[in-house]
């Protein structure tokens, strides 16, 4: 029976456990035992919780410094990799200690830092499978590459900047972001009288969403479903509100819930995380971006208003932002325009997931 691990980073509820925890739910149907991993956690829990502090902080308090100092460290474009030397002292060992403990035959990293590791030490566990699963739409510079066994890529874009990189083509498979496989169903949405619209904020609900709804003006074209995460505090302000147009939702933990919600909405406001976009994507819901964080979500947006898949909202302060969306939802031929773009978008996937794990699994 094959080991795999699955390796994101901190205990934050992001795209990369997401993603970890999907590769775990189909690696069900085969014979293999799986362990998800956080490198960070592993070397030190005390340190792994202080940092998660002062990242939430940050990128709330500080947007703008974040942003600089993501962009200088890991999207500045060198002719040779980066060393991260900080890294290195104080995870390698860490990262050794792990592998040596659960001896994995197949490692499956979802956040750059833990396969940048297993890239320094790949020739020393030479029959240890290493696979990049990219969580984003970009490859940043932190990514180990030239010794990764298998990369799954999230669009076309990506397959031609590893390429690019140096990886041969045979190593990539453009899977998509990988994303729950409820998602996959088609549910039933019941007729409507007017538009429905999922605002979302991320499982945090961290970002500017309070300040978005305050901004809205429902007119009652358009009633608002706020997923506000597990933000209690902008759950209880909304239903404060007592405003019939906009309705808040608490954190949704069923995968099936969540996929009848996206059935059932027109268009969806959200920040540009990338396993949201891949879920929206997946859906066929128009995406408006209100927001972004500050780092990977800025690139994400930027790379996905230029292949016309998000819809820009980030002037919100200054325009109706309902005005601005029935303009969208109510003409036919934009619409026809966008599920254009998303089946060209969505086309380019050359492979399923399901398929490369059966062939990771039971070829390696």
């Amino acid at each position: 029976m094959k080991r795999v691990l699955l390796m994101p980073f901190l205990h934050i509820p992001t795209g990369h456990h997401h993603v970890a925890d999907t590769i775990i739910n189909e690696l069900q149907d085969f014979p293999c035992q799986t362990k998800k991993i956080d490198i960070f956690s592993y070397r030190s829990n005390v340190l792994e919780s202080i940092s998660t502090f002062i990242y939430l902080k940050w990128i709330q308090s500080f947007p703008k410094s974040y942003s600089f100092v993501y962009r200088r460290m890991a999207c500045q474009k060198t002719q040779n990799r980066k060393n991260y030397k900080l890294y290195e002292m104080f995870y390698l060992q860490a990262m050794k200690d792990i592998i040596e403990h659960h001896a994995p035959h197949i490692v499956f990293c979802t956040h750059a830092l833990p396969s940048y590791m297993l890239n320094k030490m790949k020739h020393q566990y030479p029959s240890m499978k290493i696979v990049n699963v990219y969580t984003d739409y970009f490859v940043n510079e932190i990514w180990g590459i030239h010794k990764i066994d298998f990369h799954l890529a999230p669009c076309m874009e990506v397959k031609k900047d590893l390429i690019s990189l140096g990886v041969q083509e045979e190593k990539i498979y453009v899977t998509g972001i990988p994303i729950h496989r409820t998602y996959f169903h088609k549910s039933v949405s019941s007729p409507s009288f007017y538009h429905r619209v999922l605002i979302m904020g991320g499982t945090l609900g961290v970002g500017n969403i309070k300040k978005f709804i305050q901004h809205l003006k429902p007119k009652g074209r358009i009633k608002y479903f706020v997923l506000c995460g597990r933000n209690q505090a902008l759950y209880k302000y909304i239903l404060n509100l007592h405003n019939p147009y906009i309705t808040p939702l608490p954190f949704i933990r069923e995968k099936s819930a969540m996929n009848d919600l996206y059935t059932s909405v027109s268009a969806v406001i959200t920040k540009p995380g990338g396993v949201t976009l891949s879920e929206c994507i997946e859906k066929r819901v128009p995406i408006f971006v209100f927001d972004t964080l500050p780092g990977q979500e800025e690139i994400n947006f930027q790379k996905l208003k230029k292949e016309g898949i998000v819809v820009p909202l980030t002037n919100w302060n200054m325009i109706d932002v309902e005005n601005e969306l029935l303009k969208f939802l109510n003409n036919e031929v934009v619409l026809i325009q966008y599920q254009e773009k998303l089946n060209e978008f969505q086309s380019s996937r050359s492979h399923n997931l399901k398929d490369f794990l059966d062939m990771v699994i039971n070829g390696c």
